[in-house]
């Protein structure tokens, strides 16, 4: 083991290490007792203050820890120090709001109020509404979230939570010493945020140098310091797409020309036919997005019906699954419809697996990648169009080239392409969107998109920070520009 602070490696004048890590705190702890001999040249001369950075290494190089120091007390034969990682955090920063969903999404909500990135979370599935006023800290947040079996911890930097019990690893027995002279950094306070009555945010008073040191340490104060759990329904509203999914930018667009005919079948793009979307005529089995397609287009012909036209959508699952037969049926009975592969590079429905689209097996190996493309060419579509759907204007394009090819006597397919975001092993670069309220005029066009990040109070849209992860969709519908982007 090699123990490091501010750099310097401390093994010579280490007396004893004890790292601690318990369920019930979210935080790991190094205590180390450090001999001081100034007459003596072969040990080192430590300067050690709050905020110093300390490291712990295995024998193999491993780190085993990464804090900082949080206390100090010395007298004439040692030093201890105490240091935490960023854990802490946790423990040291209060929230207030609303934190509603699933125990992953409040895990994740959580984590960007305080800006950790995000590791491993082995969570319980289910539904949950908290809602934290005054002096509840972010822990008990994510404690009430997974429940008392979980481990919640920093792991490589980042919020983690495991089903592994209590860890504890010592290096040498500790020998506690009478200290003369204390620093401790572990109960500082940086941030003051100040909250009315409905949990609104009133006020905030900072020390910026302390924050720049040791993070962000948040207290919130108010007329209501209380938490609970309330066990209710969630509030009506209609079912919506995931703030960033892909498939929304694909609907929006179709649901500009009310003479388009859209088919669908089950799966997380059922969910265009939801308000304000209203963008899907029909829902039945999986691949029923071709073949119903496929059936209302001939009926459009037999019936004469030629100011129509009709988009079958699946998944990129399904049409691995059971569309390739649709598709096929389409080139063959020359049916006057243009295919839709909504790939979001999962099978998103029913619980993240994979594909053959994927490149991994459903054990997550990796595997041979087909591509959907070169299956419609092979089948006899073209042109075979391939577009990004958050890009609203390449979108649009895309679907004029490819009516354009219809009337022309073509058979054309279109494949959206854009990962899901909650696809575990991607690691996604995220931003948040901000109405700037002088620009707003109230005039609603971002509501159309259908993100349950978006909402008016006072008349104005405001996104929901909590949820937003800057697809830029939203900002890209409003005329007035009101809607920026902040990279993270």
């Amino acid at each position: 083991m090699k123990l490091y602070a501010n750099g310097i490696l401390l093994n010579a004048a280490a007396q004893s290490v004890t790292l601690e890590k318990s369920r019930g705190d979210a935080a790991a702890t190094l205590t180390a007792v450090l001999l001081t001999a100034a007459a003596d040249r072969y040990f080192p001369k430590e300067s050690l203050a709050l905020g110093d950075a300390v490291r712990l290494l295995g024998d193999a190089g491993e780190e085993v820890f990464l804090g900082a120091v949080q206390a100090v007390s010395r007298n004439v034969e040692t030093v201890t120090l105490i240091a935490c990682d960023r854990g802490l955090y946790l423990t040291a920063n209060e929230l207030s709001g609303v934190f509603a969903g699933s125990p992953e999404g409040i895990c994740r909500a959580v984590a960007m109020r305080l800006s950790l990135p995000v590791g491993t979370l082995e969570v319980p599935a289910g539904w949950k509404r908290l809602v934290a006023g005054a002096g509840v800290r972010a822990f008990d947040i994510l404690r009430q979230a997974v429940g008392e079996e979980r481990e919640i911890s920093i792991q490589n930097d980042a919020l983690t939570v495991t089903k592994a019990g209590q860890e504890r690893f010592v290096i040498a027995e500790e020998t506690v010493l009478a200290s003369r002279g204390t620093a401790d950094a572990r109960q500082m306070v940086n941030r003051c945020a100040v909250i009315d009555r409905r949990g609104a945010a009133a006020a905030t008073a900072q020390n910026t140098t302390d924050l720049a040191r040791f993070g962000l340490r948040q207290r919130v104060l108010g007329q209501k310091a209380d938490y609970r759990t309330v066990d209710v329904a969630p509030a009506n509203r209609p079912p919506a797409l995931c703030p960033g999914c892909p498939h929304r930018g694909f609907f929006y667009t179709l649901s500009k020309n009310k003479n388009y005919v859209v088919t669908g079948d089950i799966g997380c793009y059922t969910l265009g036919c939801a308000a304000p979307l209203n963008c899907m005529d029909s829902v039945v089995c999986m691949g029923a997005g071709f073949s119903a397609g496929m059936g209302i287009a001939k009926s459009f012909e037999k019936e004469g019906v030629t100011g129509k036209v009709v988009f079958g959508v699946v998944g990129d699952s399904t049409f691995f699954h059971s569309g390739m037969t649709g598709a096929a049926e389409i080139v063959y009975n020359k049916g006057r419809m243009i295919p839709c592969v909504l790939d979001n590079r999962i099978t998103g429905m029913t619980g993240h697996q994979d594909n053959p689209g994927t490149g991994y097996t459903l054990q997550g190996d990796p595997t041979a990648l087909l591509s959907v493309e070169k299956i419609l060419t092979a089948l006899g579509f073209a042109p075979v169009l391939t577009v990004d759907p958050q890009d609203l204007k390449a979108m649009k394009a895309a679907v004029d080239q490819a009516v354009a090819a219809l009337d022309a006597g073509q058979q054309p397919a279109i494949v959206t392409r854009r990962p899901c975001l909650l696809i575990k092993r991607d690691k996604f670069r995220k931003g948040m969107c901000r109405v700037n309220a002088d620009k707003c005029r109230s005039c609603r066009s971002c509501l159309k998109v259908g993100c349950p990040a978006i909402s008016l109070e006072n008349g104005k849209a405001v996104i929901d920070r909590t949820q937003c992860v800057g697809c830029t969709v939203c900002a890209q519908v409003c005329p007035f520009d009101a809607i920026e982007k902040e990279e993270k």
